[in-house]
């Protein structure tokens, strides 16, 4: 109902609430109250009276409710979420992996609940561990290191061992000696005892990382059973075990090392160092990873015994939800290949392509697949395989080798490859992540490209903080500016609803004068009356109610909406021309090998469109992006009072302005008599309506005033941030230059490892096709050889039959 809503503080409400006696107070309540003031709409056919006496009764009761606008902002106060609460939400969010959302609870906790020190030392925990966790390994440094340097006492001495654990682990993942000793000093300056189990560890790790054998089995042999890091020391145990076995294999003669069983004897002790691993209880996923690992390491040392049939038993233990299953799989069907079971080892080749199909192993499976199909003979699933291998590694090769023609500089190669690191699309050019992963795994590819990690990381939390920037810059400087402080804009829609509301009270009074009105009138009061009227119905839409405002929140954000939509479709149909434009280039480049021979000039030409085509394609993606961060600025800045959608203030004044002349004409005669005794009637009660309605202007200009103090104080806090990031930004641009070309060079080289690498596999299942047509051709050859065999016996059979029958015949 537009006249008087439902609410169950509207002003009319609480007014016969408080007037009517105790027992008539429930009538009015619920399903009563909503039928009497239904019955009092202004859409209704009401006598002159009863509109006066309703308009009177609702100006009253906004009159009395002055103090619900109050009332509604302490009301919508949200209450700050206790230090203890936000770190139950940090650590879900850790949980459920969503890392960038817990490290921003973190920080905020960090900095703003300093005084309560076991929140702050926890959330100080956990926000290494959400760095640690996200691979982001300098920032989980610095805020492990702050932990080792200020835990030797107070709360943050319960998390001490654990940082200097993660320390450790980051040093050895790294390969950062500098660190590695760094963390050797500080635990060696831990007493021992001090930390339990996990200090023993580390400090069993970081000597086996400076190749202290004797130390570290020292360390790691007083980890106890039952801890948490038991079954991890047990197998850097059997690690110790392997280093001192390859140190004595080393020793002996060369033709002793080629052969398994002179390497038996000196493995044996190593294989039950991990054996024992084996036997441990799996009673944590981490624990039963290490099980999995031991038993990894178990087969593989089999292998290197010539015990073959062992290490296929230890590799079929690997579980089958194992990170290493797929990994077990293959070196499985290699062993099965070893042992001639064709078999067995294209069953494991087919589970690993169904389960890892992009594997770091599955080049190596795909060929090895199709061998075992070339000497079981068969033929047919042989091509399909090697078809298949050529077909997905030859676009790689050929995209990592134009990535590396791009250019030879070092620098500009780190360059592009940031780039195509952030850009993350799908487009032709970019590297491929299988031949990142490779390039990572490459000669001091971790420490390359950890830097182009951070790098990209970085820079794209500083593109999505200045983003942020922008967007809280655009609502701050909108009208709807108060969506950022729910209190004010709760008093807001209070307020607002309420000069609505007796704007609405107005309308009723001037259908009521309306009545009252000789039907043929003329002159200035005719048209006054025409263009109040056609004001009305928007009049009657201004929204009262709390659904009212939330309507006109979702118009407005409908609105955005629908400009975002057709910019997806824009940017759909711009990736539907890059498709054509990246498959017109691949039947340019195929077209040789298909048998097509282009002329030389109209292939340049085509080129030459299509590059034209594809700056095209570039200029509309800018402006797409663009028009989405407009679409997005204007969506958060929308809402009930966006001027550019709804002109609620102007048709508010101009239907009062119309109203009070159509009011003053009347009551001078220009409508009749009883138009002017109405006129004169409903006069006072306008000028209290006035009344009230300035007294909720002030306070909506008092609400307004706060807004924009405290949007202005935001806006202060945001320039500067906003500095911090140009800062931030530029720190980053002296980090980029130190790390160009070192980086770059390091990158450079792997790639080229890689692309060497994918090459290799491609020339592998083109043989792997060619022998296969040489088989299939031998095979065919040895068939007509067999048939040709066969019917010179068949002949000579006959012959021998013909001989024998025509002796017969001859002897008688």
């Amino acid at each position: 109902m537009a006249l008087l809503p439902h609410s169950p503080n509207h002003p009319l409400r609480c007014v016969l609430q408080r007037t009517l006696p105790p027992k008539l107070r429930l009538l009015v309540s619920g399903s009563a109250l909503i039928a009497l003031l239904t019955a009092a709409s202004p859409g209704s056919a009401q006598s002159p009276d009863s509109a006066f006496n309703t308009a009177q009764n609702t100006i009253r009761g906004y009159a009395n409710g002055v103090g619900s606008v109050r009332e509604a902002m302490t009301r919508a106060k949200r209450p700050e979420r206790s230090a203890e609460q936000r770190l139950a939400d940090a650590d879900l969010l850790i949980r459920a992996r969503d890392y960038d959302r817990a490290a921003t609870v973190l920080n905020q906790i960090i900095e703003k609940h300093a005084a309560n020190r076991t929140v702050h030392a926890e959330a100080l925990f956990l926000l290494g561990e959400t760095y640690f966790l996200s691979e982001q390994y300098p920032s989980a440094q610095r805020i492990y290191t702050r932990i080792a340097d200020q835990g030797r006492a107070g709360r943050l001495a319960a998390y001490r061992p654990k940082a200097l654990a993660r320390l450790a682990d980051i040093a050895i993942r790294r390969g950062d000696q500098r660190a590695i000793d760094d963390v050797y000093q500080r635990l060696g300056g831990t007493p021992t005892g001090s930390g339990g189990p996990i200090l023993a560890y580390a400090r069993g790790r970081i000597l086996l990382a400076k190749n202290d054998s004797v130390g570290a089995r020292a360390s790691l042999q007083t980890v106890t059973p039952g801890t948490s890091y038991h079954h991890q020391a047990t197998y850097l145990l059997g690690v110790v075990f392997l280093r001192n076995a390859q140190a004595a294999i080393s020793q002996l003669p060369e033709a002793e090392q080629k052969n398994p069983q002179a390497l038996a004897p000196h493995y044996s002790g190593t294989i039950e160092a991990f054996r024992v691993v084996t036997k441990l209880p799996p009673d944590t996923a981490n624990h039963r990873h290490v099980i999995d690992l031991a038993w990894l390491a178990v087969g593989r040392l089999l292998c290197e015994t010539g015990q073959l049939s062992g290490a296929v038993e230890a590799f079929n233990r690997v579980g089958r939800q194992s990170p290493e299953f797929g990994t077990a799989l293959f070196e499985s069907a290699a062993v099965h290949a070893e042992l001639g079971d064709a078999l067995r080892a294209q069953r494991a080749l087919e589970v690993l392509a169904i389960i890892d199909p992009d594997g770091s192993k599955s080049a190596e499976a795909g060929l090895l697949r199709g061998d075992l199909e070339l000497r079981t003979k068969q033929f047919d699933k042989a091509i399909v395989t090697f078809d298949g291998v050529r077909s997905q590694f030859e676009p790689m090769h050929e995209r990592v080798a134009r990535f590396l023609a791009s250019t030879s500089d070092p620098a500009v190669f780190y360059d592009r490859l940031i780039e195509d690191q952030l850009s993350g699309s799908d487009e032709a050019e970019q590297v491929p992540q299988l031949a990142i992963r490779w390039a990572r795994e490459a000669d001091q590819g971790d420490e390359a490209f950890a830097v182009v990690n951070e790098v990209v990381r970085t820079r794209t939390l500083l593109r999505q903080s200045d983003e942020i920037v922008q967007q809280i810059n655009a609502v701050m400087q909108s009208p709807a500016r108060s969506k950022a402080f729910p209190d004010l804009r709760a008093g807001q829609q209070t307020a607002v609803g309420a000069i609505n509301g007796l704007m609405i009270a107005r309308v009723g009074l001037a259908r009521a004068l309306d009545s009252q009105e000789s039907s043929s009138l003329s002159g200035e009061i005719a048209e006054v009356q025409r263009k109040r009227r056609t004001l009305q119905d928007r009049v009657l839409a201004l929204p009262t109610s709390q659904s009212d405002f939330q309507a006109r929140e979702n118009a407005a954000e409908n609105r955005w909406n629908k400009a975002s939509q057709k910019i997806h479709q824009l940017q759909i149909q711009a990736d539907t021309l890059q498709s054509v434009v990246n498959a017109l280039r691949r039947v340019l480049r195929d077209s040789a090998s298909r048998g097509v021979a282009p002329d030389p000039a109209m292939l340049s030409r085509f080129n030459e469109e299509l590059t034209a085509h594809e700056r095209d394609i570039a200029a509309y993606r800018e402006t797409i992006a663009l028009l989405r961060k407009q679409a997005d600025q204007g969506r958060v800045a929308s809402g009930f009072d966006d001027n550019a959608v709804f002109a609620d203030g102007t048709v508010r004044a101009e239907y009062k302005r119309l109203l009070a002349a159509e009011v003053t004409l009347a009551s001078r005669g220009a409508a009749g008599s009883n138009a002017a005794a109405y006129a004169k009637r409903i006069t006072p009660l306008l000028l209290l309506a006035d009344d009230v309605e300035r007294r909720y202007e002030a306070i909506l200009a008092e609400i307004n005033r706060t807004v924009d103090a405290r949007a202005n104080e935001l806006l202060l806090a945001i320039a500067t941030e906003e500095a911090k990031l140009v800062g931030y930004a530029a720190q980053l641009r002296a980090m980029d230059q130190e790390a160009r070309l070192v980086v770059g060079e390091v990158a450079m080289r792997n790639f080229g490892i890689v692309a060497e690498r994918l090459r290799g596999i491609v020339m592998r299942a083109d043989v792997g096709i060619t022998e296969q047509a040489w088989e299939a051709r031998e095979e065919q050859l040895n068939r007509v050889r067999r048939l040709q065999s066969e019917r010179a016996q068949s002949e000579r059979l006959l012959n021998e039959e013909l001989q024998e029958v025509l002796d017969d015949t001859m002897g008688e």
